[in-house]
């Protein structure tokens, strides 16, 4: 959908300090269930999107490709170098994310739950907004 307003509503999670940067960081949350949902940049290298697809897809835990650049993502949290993996540790502030990735309604957004086969799915078909 809107690039700009999911970059936003990434930067609201910044500061409600409910984010993790990085993609050791965000595999151990992962790992840990302390992460809700994952956005990879579409500039992140191979090695990292395998590492991050396979961690949440393990731990079933959502993921997306957004179409948006590592400076992007990086100035969307406050961070001035280039940052490819965000996690996201709140369940409510993961609603208006999802809704701008997948341009779902308010309701649909914060009810649905992706099976393992659909986190694959969205990851390796590397959702562009």
């Amino acid at each position: 959908m809107d690039k700009t307003k999911l970059l936003k509503c990434i930067g609201l999670a910044a500061r409600a300090r409910k984010i993790i940067f990085g993609a050791e960081l965000t595999c151990d949350g992962v790992r840990e269930k302390d992460t809700e949902l994952v956005i990879l940049s579409s500039e992140a290298s191979e090695g990292t999107k395998k590492r991050v697809i396979r961690a949440c897809t393990e731990n079933d835990v959502e993921c997306h490709i957004i179409d948006a650049s590592t400076i992007d993502l990086a100035s969307a949290v406050g961070k001035s170098k280039p940052l490819a993996v965000i996690g996201i540790t709140d369940k409510n502030l993961c609603v208006p994310v999802r809704q701008n990735i997948l341009g779902l309604t308010e309701k649909q957004a914060s009810s649905q739950k992706l099976d393992e086969s659909e986190v694959i799915r969205n990851a390796d078909k590397s959702s562009k907004i």
